[in-house]
């Protein structure tokens, strides 16, 4: 049965962990006792191991896996973080937008999995934490491949945790708000979009990525699943859940929004 866990002396490993929430996450571990070991696309100055891989290729990705296998030992914390966004209406995305957000989001998760999952459940012992996001659970318009693709990891989570659970190994996911990561900032967006006014439209003051990292270890840490913060998109989750009308209104002024902020 999986339990509550203990970071202190464990190798984890993040993926997308050069930056952001990431990068936060890896120093919340760090002050825990963790090592952390960072795997990202690009080379970046970091405090800690880095490995340099894709996550959407298994090959490369399970490669790094066991090259820090080898220089740390066995794997006890996972943390699928690595993500890419476009805003913009669904009609604009090309196959290739849609390609490369799902398969560097969700596949690269799966990767991940891939790569550590079986030794966790030889060993009956080890955390797989999946970082997705709000938007999986509302179903944010002007993002439908990133919406996608984080629908897929809760999704996936929630299957995968009643199966590793009676094999000692934890799994969890956790949906943040908008957080103040280089992500939002630097995020792509489609020609004509204004994507940072729509954004701030919508948050004037996101969650520093140093907050979301130390909520989403202390809840990870008691095995809960799934990890839905702030309170008030917990709230909003479980009321759109009950009343799907309510849904179908909040991203009807989502889309006002845009329209009023999010165009040039």
């Amino acid at each position: 049965m999986a339990h509550k866990q203990t970071y202190k002396h464990k190798t984890a490993i993040i993926t997308g962990g050069a930056s952001g929430l990431g990068l936060a996450l890896a120093d919340q571990l760090a002050e825990l006792g963790a090592t952390p070991v960072l795997i990202d696309i690009t080379e970046r100055d970091v405090p800690y191991p880095l490995e340099i891989a894709d996550v959407s290729d298994a090959d490369a990705l399970s490669s790094a896996v066991s090259r820090i296998v080898k220089t740390y030992g066995p794997v006890e914390l996972a943390i699928a973080n690595a993500a890419i966004d476009i805003t913009g209406e669904a009609h604009t995305f090309t196959e290739r937008d849609w390609q490369a957000i799902i398969e560097t989001n969700l596949v690269g998760a799966t990767n991940l999995i891939s790569a550590v999952y079986p030794d966790m459940t030889k060993r009956q012992s080890g955390q797989l934490i999946l970082i997705a996001s709000g938007a999986g659970l509302i179903g944010f318009p002007l993002g439908a491949p990133y919406t996608a693709s984080k629908a897929g990891m809760i999704g996936m989570a929630k299957a995968l945790r009643a199966e590793a659970t009676r094999l000692g190994v934890s799994v969890c996911v956790a949906c943040p708000p908008s957080l103040e990561t280089p992500l939002l900032v630097t995020g792509k967006a489609k020609p004509g979009i204004d994507r940072q006014s729509f954004l701030a439209a919508l948050d004037k003051a996101p969650m520093s990525a140093q907050s979301a990292a130390a909520h989403i270890l202390r809840k990870a840490a008691a095995d809960k699943s799934p990890i839905i913060f702030p309170a008030k998109v917990a709230l909003g989750h479980k009321l759109t859940t009950l009343f799907p009308g309510l849904g179908e209104r909040i991203r009807a002024q989502l889309l006002s929004t845009f329209d009023r902020h999010g165009r040039l």
